[in-house]
């Protein structure tokens, strides 16, 4: 049978081996006023002679801040090793950071004005949320944005700007829902996300989609969701449903923290089953404080295997790990960017980076990254045509504190 309840709680090969070896919100398409922002910004600083202006837009402040501040360091990764290596034809790449806070405001007024201070091109941000905002001003000015981590089904639609380097939610949702039915062999399944966090609510409703699509195509199957509010602590009344419903599967499309206390509350309960999550969950410290009592699964990015180049060189430079593939992915948004201006041309054919040039430039650029073919940290970069990535989705498990790879979904 095929059920549905939704209980509310109200209250390059190229560039990469030599690198490595060593509409929207806005109608006008004139550059926007450059305002003051509240956000602590470095000054003004004029892109030298010759160079390419990227802006990287990221959260260094608030909820999203060890996140941005990860993705910011891939950022300076790439552009470094591109410019150790004698730059893009010629030219140094001159990254400026616009630092924001983890809100809409903040992301608006940083995007505006990368935009109108020259950047070709824009990367971040790395919450869904964030990254619309910047797409919204990508979108309107047409410069080309590419975001990392954001995965936000809609980001990308009718968009021809806005690219990302790391999957879409309703194509992780539709791998994933696949690896329960086929790869847990699981029939009845629970949703449990959190309604207000866009992620979450899409993640979870694309899941439920997929999901719901192969109990039809086979007849047997049933799918239930629930929706908890932020900063929820309490999941027990949802719990109690959820056993009563007689669920083999738990799927918490939400944060490492939320799955946490699920998970410890799923023990303490005796509940006996399965939980599964998105990539939120590739974090060190899901579960540290308690498991569901019985091995988890959950979706990444990439596989961080230990002889990785960037991840050895990311912990060298940094001294620590990068989470989830959150710094390999800005690394590889830097690459693509770059694969992209060097199939423009030899330097004499790429239009001056000052304006008038400067928005012809934005334009071929936004026509090349479309067909770009490169080699990154995490594989193969390409684009399809909604500005997606073609990317595999890396399957973990999790048992206790052992995280292993279980299989690649493509």
């Amino acid at each position: 049978s095929i059920g549905s309840m939704i209980a509310y709680r109200l209250a390059l090969p190229l560039v990469f081996v030599m690198l490595l070896g060593c509409k929207a919100e806005e109608d006008g398409k004139t550059a926007p006023q450059i305002h003051n922002s509240r956000v602590k910004t470095p000054s003004v600083l004029e892109t030298p002679p010759g160079s390419i202006r990227l802006a990287a837009i990221y959260p260094t402040s608030g909820r999203y801040e060890a996140s941005g501040r990860e993705c910011l360091n891939g950022v300076r990764m790439a552009v470094d090793r591109v410019n150790r290596g004698g730059g893009v034809l010629g030219r140094k790449l001159f990254m400026v950071p616009y630092p924001t806070r983890s809100d809409v405001e903040s992301t608006r007024e940083e995007a505006r004005r990368a935009v109108a201070e020259g950047a070709v091109a824009l990367l971040g941000s790395n919450a869904s949320l964030l990254s619309e905002t910047v797409a919204q001003v990508a979108e309107a000015h047409e410069v080309v944005m590419i975001t990392n981590v954001s995965t936000a089904t809609n980001l990308t639609r009718n968009r021809p700007y806005v690219f990302r380097t790391c999957y879409s939610n309703d194509l992780v949702a539709r791998l994933m829902a696949s690896y329960v039915w086929t790869g847990l062999k699981c029939r009845k399944v629970a949703v449990l996300q959190e309604v207000a966090r866009p992620y979450s609510k899409d993640l979870g409703d694309r899941f439920s989609h997929h999901f719901t699509g192969l109990i039809r195509a086979r007849g047997e199957g049933e799918i239930r969701t629930w929706q908890y509010i932020s900063m929820e602590s309490d999941f027990t009344p949802f719990l109690q449903e959820i056993r009563s419903f007689g669920a083999e599967v738990l799927f918490v499309p939400s944060s490492f923290d939320d799955a946490t206390l699920v998970a410890i509350q799923v023990r303490a309960m005796g509940i006996p089953i399965t939980m599964v999550g998105g990539d939120s969950w590739s974090n060190a410290r899901l579960f540290n404080r308690g498991g569901p009592g019985r091995p988890a699964y959950h979706s990444e990015y990439w596989d961080p295997r230990p002889d990785n180049a960037f991840y050895l060189a990311f912990r060298q430079r940094f001294g620590t790990t990068s989470r989830g593939g959150r710094a390999a992915l800005a690394n590889d948004a830097v690459l693509a960017v770059v694969q992209a201006l060097y199939s423009m041309g030899r330097p004499q054919e790429i239009p001056d980076l000052e304006a008038p040039g400067l928005i012809e430039t934005r334009r071929r650029l936004r026509e090349h990254l479309a067909t770009v073919k490169v080699t990154g940290a995490t594989g193969l970069i390409s684009f399809d045509s909604q500005g997606d990535a073609r990317k595999p989705c890396y399957v973990f498990k999790v048992d206790g504190t052992s995280r292993t790879l279980t299989t690649i979904l493509e």
